[in-house]
């Protein structure tokens, strides 16, 4: 974990995953293996952040959100997602 970065309550941060300087991460997020959060970017609460997910620097994913596996992440994510969006 970076400088700065902030994990909330009840959170679950699998092995190899990184959380970098001045990244936050909701509540009761789940954050599964490999998954990297770029610098200050933010995670919402109650979010699921598949295995090998990239979110960028100063993205910002919004609550309840579930980013799947190997998703690549450039942009905001509002409230009560799936990403990438279902078929």
């Amino acid at each position: 974990m970076g400088p700065d970065a902030t994990v909330g309550a009840g959170c679950i941060i699998n092995h190899n995953a990184v959380v970098e300087h001045d990244a936050f991460i909701g509540d009761f997020c789940h954050i599964a293996q490999c998954a990297v959060i770029g610098g200050g970017g933010r995670v919402g609460t109650q979010c699921h952040v598949g295995a090998g997910v990239v979110i960028l620097p100063y993205v910002s994913i919004g609550n309840h959100v579930t980013i799947a596996a190997g998703a690549i992440v450039s942009r905001d994510l509002p409230d009560h997602g799936i990403f990438p969006p279902p078929l």
